[in-house]
């Protein structure tokens, strides 16, 4: 495939770290940067999830695991759902063409797609 370093399991977006999808969704300084632009700035490393699964507990029920706003939380849902498809996207390009990712950018374009 195009742009697919061979053999790197190194993170596409931080390059710092072994890329998982735990690495990737919850601990990766890119995604963090990202998070804590937000119209809730969470940093997730202070929220002690050790795996996707803690994740999804907190997406579900955002209202007690992050004190999120009753009227707010379904927002804090689509919010989080377009943060992780943004980091997707962005981690597939860098992979597929080689594209650099800038937190910024990506914010940028988080904003666009939530408003």
């Amino acid at each position: 495939m195009q742009g697919v370093p061979p053999n790197s399991n190194t993170c596409q977006l931080c390059g710092a770290a072994e890329e998982t999808v735990t690495h990737l969704f919850l601990d990766c300084p890119f995604l963090l940067r990202v998070w804590r632009s937000g119209p809730w700035p969470l940093d997730l490393s202070a929220l002690g999830l050790q795996s996707m699964v803690d994740w999804i507990k907190l997406l579900l029920n955002p209202i007690t695991a992050h004190n999120v706003n009753p009227d707010d939380e379904h927002a804090f849902v689509v919010y989080a759902v377009i943060v992780m498809d943004s980091l997707w996207f962005a981690r597939n390009q860098k992979v597929h063409h080689n594209t650099s990712a800038d937190p910024n950018v990506i914010f940028q374009s988080i904003q666009r797609c939530y408003k």
